[in-house]
């Protein structure tokens, strides 16, 4: 990781050059400095011995979440919502710089990105999420909405889960490009 993730064996021979006599690098079975791949993959999880069934349809049933990154983002993001598609895993993901403001906006945009509203759209019992605007929205077209009850967040592992993997990728990427973490959006 100190070395952006680079091949030590190619700069080795050149570091008597820069540091004195003293400098000493011991080599190890495996390349203690963890390789891009590794860092950006997710170890495969135990399977689920009950599954739920997929739902038939692209857009039946879709995950949405307020995620957020380590810090404000150059564009000013500090939030972004997460919606998952439960059938296909496609993830859609949009800036939140105003919590208030900006989530019904968003809600228009996967409805504009989608072609069509979901059908059912699961969240956790985030009260910011489902303001009255965005209830009446959901409504006028036809999409029910479930809140997961207050404290189980855990039953919306799928937006959870999902996010987890893309911070790990994206953390991967920044610092294979050596970048801060205000790249994060």
């Amino acid at each position: 990781r100190s070395f952006g993730y680079r091949d030590v064996s190619t700069f080795v021979p050149h570091l008597h050059n820069l540091y004195q006599p003293t400098f000493h690098i011991s080599s190890t079975d495996r390349e203690p400095i963890l390789s891009l791949g590794e860092t950006s993959t997710v170890p495969r999880t135990r399977s689920n011995s009950v599954p739920l069934d997929l739902p038939q349809c692209f857009g039946d049933t879709v995950h949405c979440d307020i995620v957020f990154g380590s810090r404000v983002g150059i564009s000013g993001t500090k939030y972004a919502l997460l919606f998952v598609d439960r059938g296909t895993r496609c993830k859609f993901v949009y800036p939140l710089k105003d919590l208030k403001k900006d989530i019904l906006t968003s809600f228009k945009q996967l409805v504009s990105d989608l072609g069509f509203c979901p059908r059912r759209i699961i969240s956790d019992c985030d009260k910011k999420l489902f303001g009255k605007a965005v209830r009446s929205y959901l409504v006028d077209k036809k999409s029910s909405i479930t809140a997961t009850p207050g404290g189980r967040q855990s039953q919306n592992s799928l937006c959870e889960a999902n996010w987890k993997t893309i911070v790990k990728m994206a953390c991967a990427w920044m610092a294979s490009a050596l970048l801060p973490p205000q790249f994060w959006w």
